[in-house]
C-alpha cells in the first residue's frame, strides 16, 4: 500500500496533467492564426491572434516567428504581442501549434506577414 501511494505522489507531482476521462482523443487541435491576415502589412506592435480547438479542450499554444519560438499561451482568447521592429526580415512566417489534453497536437497553415519597419519620420511627422 504504501509503494501504490508513493507511487501516486510521484506522478501527481511530474507536472503533467492527465488526460480526461472517457474515450482516448488521438486527433489534435484544429488551429488558425486569426490575425493578421496572411499577405498583409504589419508595423510597430502587433498583435497575432490564435484560435484553438479541440473536443477534449485545449492545454497550450505556441506562436512561431519565422521559425523560432516566439512564446506559449495556455489560456484563452490565444494572444501574442509582437514588435516590427524586432524582426529582422522583411517577410516573415508565422504558424500556431496547439496541444490537447491528450498531448496530441495541431499545427496551423503558414501565414506570411510584411514586416514595415518605422523610421524615425514615421514616428515624428513634421519635424
Amino acid at each position: 500500500m504504501k509503494k501504490f501511494l508513493l507511487v501516486i505522489l510521484m506522478l501527481a507531482g511530474c507536472g503533467h496533467k492527465a488526460p480526461p476521462p472517457g474515450k482516448p482523443d488521438v486527433d489534435g487541435p484544429e488551429v488558425s492564426i486569426l490575425s493578421p491576415p496572411d499577405g498583409s502589412t504589419v508595423s510597430g506592435q502587433f498583435r497575432v491572434e490564435v484560435k484553438a480547438d479541440d473536443r477534449s479542450g485545449v492545454s497550450l499554444v505556441e506562436l512561431y516567428v519565422g521559425g523560432g519560438k516566439f512564446g506559449a499561451d495556455s489560456v484563452p482568447p490565444y494572444e501574442f504581442v509582437l514588435n516590427a521592429d524586432s524582426i529582422s526580415d522583411s517577410l516573415v512566417s508565422l504558424t500556431a501549434k496547439a496541444r490537447d489534453n491528450w498531448d496530441n497536437w495541431g499545427k496551423s497553415p503558414v501565414v506570411k506577414v510584411r514586416i514595415k519597419k518605422e523610421n524615425e519620420d514615421d514616428k515624428n511627422p513634421g519635424n
